[in-house]
């Protein structure tokens, strides 16, 4: 567990068809390709899955993401206020990275959200620990997805009792928090698309370094505050 990082993003409930979520999905993994060659091959996380290059086919994006629907125990019909959701894993690259992503929620007891896993089946690579690499991959899951708020974070951030579920290494907010402004320092704050980037260290965060840890503990519980 220890060094595993992961970028979590979610948003409020958001009702999309297949055909928008496909399309969604298509502008993130070609997004992601041009960031860098590690995002060039995926497959699908299921067994004796094909490789596909990006760009993906939208076909193909919409006919995984409607194999991943939610259906009824009793009559096996697609529960469509619970969306569509995917997982695939960089492949045939050396590199070992899985995003997951469930999209189209409406309902008003879950949320949207997704995940890049740096840390499957390894060591996070250190191109993924470069600042400038970060935001270009911030601003293609915040171009792609629109979401309320990312994290870049550590599994160990996750773990905590009570979670860092607000803040990470890298905290991105929408519009939706344009109202905060209980940054503490020394985080810097920058623009990313509508929204504001706050970087809480310029060095790779680190959970064992205890003030990177009580930076991310202190934004976490300013931002939780602001939401209740």
């Amino acid at each position: 567990m220890k060094g595993e990082y992961v970028l979590t993003f979610r948003w409020a409930p958001r009702r999309e068809n297949s055909d928008e979520c496909a399309c969604r999905m298509d502008r993130y993994v070609r997004g992601l390709a041009q960031v860098s060659p590690a995002f060039t091959s995926w497959r699908r996380n299921k067994p004796r899955e094909k490789i596909f290059k990006a760009p993906i086919p939208v076909e193909k994006l919409q006919e995984w993401m409607l194999d991943g629907v939610n259906r009824g125990d009793a009559d096996g019909l697609p529960i469509e206020r619970l969306g569509f959701s995917l997982g695939m894993t960089v492949s045939g690259n050396g590199k070992k990275v899985q995003t997951r992503v469930n999209c189209g929620v409406f309902s008003e007891v879950m949320v949207n959200n997704g995940s890049i896993e740096f840390y499957w089946h390894g060591p996070i690579d250190p191109e993924f620990l470069d600042l400038s690499i970060l935001r270009r991959i911030f601003d293609v899951v915040v171009t792609s997805w629109e979401p309320d708020i990312v994290l870049m974070t550590t599994v160990e951030c996750l773990l905590l009792k009570p979670p860092l579920h607000h803040a990470g290494w890298l905290t991105y907010l929408s519009p939706v928090y344009d109202g905060f402004n209980d940054i503490p320092e020394p985080g810097r704050v920058e623009k990313l698309g509508n929204g504001r980037l706050i970087v809480a260290c310029q060095e790779a965060f680190s959970f064992e370094t205890p003030e990177h840890l009580a930076y991310v503990k202190e934004l976490s519980q300013e931002i939780k505050a602001y939401r209740e």
